[in-house]
């Protein structure tokens, strides 16, 4: 069997990585395969599609080349922190990134909705960093999750309670594969509507 490879890694991304050690009690290895996976599966699905489109001869290699450009500079220069970086599955439920949630109930006019939030797989994979013009309140049942708001780390555990205010930009990462949440959002996110048309 041949010894492991250990990745080089400069020291600007040993910093980031030992700032969220400390932050989630994970070790460095962990942390950063969970990063890697993360960007590994992104570029097998990007090649995958790819491969598929231009073998079906629906569209050159070329013209993909160019599809995936410029879909790069719509993120980069369309992002909209407003945006709810969700997609619904066919069971009524949410993900993004490794959390899967569903809307425990929500009121009819709008004025707040009742989330619950878990883990569905191991790969640690956040959802991605938005914002929303509603006060959300989260309380963990249990596990460890991650947040940043505007920059600022903060850690959840069981029984802890965040508050994100309206218009904050954060991002939420499960630490731990039975990390449970419930969220209160309010006034409602209508991403996140049961009660949406089509």
């Amino acid at each position: 069997m041949s010894p492991q490879k250990h990745l080089v890694l400069d020291e600007d991304v040993h910093q980031a990585l030992a700032q969220r050690r400390e932050m989630t009690g994970l070790p460095l290895g962990h942390l950063g395969n969970a990063i890697l996976r993360g960007h590994i599966a992104s570029s097998f699905l990007e090649n995958h599609l790819g491969k598929h489109l231009v073998d079906e001869g629906l569209i050159t290699a070329e013209q993909y080349q160019r599809a995936l450009e410029y879909a790069d500079r719509k993120v980069r220069a369309e992002f909209r922190p407003g945006t709810a970086p969700i997609e619904q599955t066919a069971a009524g439920t949410f993900i993004s990134g490794s959390w899967e949630s569903r809307t425990i109930f929500e009121d009819p006019v709008g004025a707040f909705q009742l989330l619950e939030v878990w883990v569905r797989d191991a790969l640690q994979q956040p959802m991605a960093q938005h914002a929303h013009d509603a006060d959300e309140y989260i309380v963990s049942l249990g596990g460890r999750a991650f947040f940043i708001m505007n920059g600022v780390p903060a850690t959840l555990l069981k029984g802890n309670m965040l508050q994100i205010p309206a218009g904050v930009t954060h991002i939420a990462m499960p630490v731990s594969e039975d990390c449970h949440l419930v969220a209160m959002i309010m006034p409602a996110v209508p991403e996140y509507s049961t009660q949406k048309s089509g």
